[in-house]
């Protein structure tokens, strides 16, 4: 969705596939939106953490980014790690969708210890993850 000649919402369900190129070319149109982005939903892309880093490094200074949706993607420990220092710069970020991402107890954990450097957060989705016993003592702690 663009408003006033920026991209203010992009939604990539099902587009990204497996691809490196896929999410690569994603990425560079993400560097081209870093001021008024509100809303980036990339769930159901099947993502593979070869393809987060390009991803999460072009969200570096996305200070608009209000929601960010990565349900149904294999993020794991290895997604989470890459992911957790981006989110600390994501000051405006309300809603998190990490749902079925494989994240596990330990995923978790590494995602929590950012999470309280979240002010604007209210909305936080782990359902369908594993987390346990475990991952829910990251998340109450």
């Amino acid at each position: 969705e663009l408003r006033g000649g920026g991209l203010v919402e992009l939604a990539t369900k099902s587009l990204l596939g497996q691809h490196e190129l896929g999410a690569a070319a994603v990425a560079a149109l993400l560097g081209r939106s870093r001021e008024g982005l509100q809303r980036l939903d990339l769930s159901f892309n099947k993502l593979e953490p070869a393809a987060f880093a390009a991803l999460f490094s072009a969200l570096v200074g996305f200070s608009a980014l209000e929601l960010l949706d990565l349900s149904r993607n294999s993020l794991g420990l290895e997604g989470a790690s890459e992911l957790a220092p981006v989110l600390g710069g994501l000051d405006h970020l309300t809603n998190l969708n990490l749902s079925n991402t494989g994240l596990k107890a330990e995923g978790c954990r590494v995602l929590c210890l950012t999470l309280v450097d979240l002010p604007a957060l209210i909305h936080l989705d782990l359902s369908t993850n594993g987390i346990g016993g475990e991952g829910a003592r990251h998340v109450s702690a």
